[in-house]
């Protein structure tokens, strides 16, 4: 029994270094070290916009998800957008998986595919909230979504 826990924990420890007792963690990044005084450092303002918006997209999505569920609940059949709903899911996911695998050898190719993730989810978040809404609100989400994208696409 003891050699099949050392098995087991020798196999553990080749991908998951972490778990290995002499692994010590990472330093902490220059903007989050502390100052001569000893005082913490400030977050840059970037890197407080980063730490809301993930919250804030996972809420959102979150949110779309919910609401595109409950339409085939109402009303008893399921719209072809939630088709394309869950199929822009599903190359974020997808998107964001392969660039974490990929990101070590192809660093711009994995910057692309998150990219592209945050393109899918950013299209599933308005699929999904439009599903209820009428034909003229329809219509100025979709018109917000394009202008947002013709600003994304001029200002990058």
């Amino acid at each position: 029994m003891e050699v099949a826990i050392q098995w087991l924990k020798s196999i553990l420890r080749k991908p998951f270094p972490f778990l290995h007792p002499s692994h010590s963690p990472p330093p902490p990044p220059p903007e989050l070290a502390a100052s001569e005084d000893g005082t913490p450092k400030p977050f840059p303002p970037q890197a407080q916009l980063l730490d809301l918006s993930i919250p804030l997209i996972s809420f959102c999505l979150a949110s779309a998800t919910s609401i595109a569920l409950l339409f085939p609940q109402i009303h008893g059949e399921t719209p072809p957008s939630i088709h394309f709903f869950c199929l822009a899911l599903v190359i974020a996911f997808s998107s964001v998986m392969v660039a974490k695998f990929i990101s070590p050898k192809f660093p711009y190719a994995a910057n692309m595919l998150e990219l592209s993730a945050i393109f899918c989810v950013a299209t599933g978040f308005y699929l999904g909230i439009t599903l209820f809404l009428p034909l003229s609100l329809k219509i100025v989400s979709w018109f917000i979504y394009c202008l947002s994208l013709i600003v994304i696409i001029v200002c990058s």
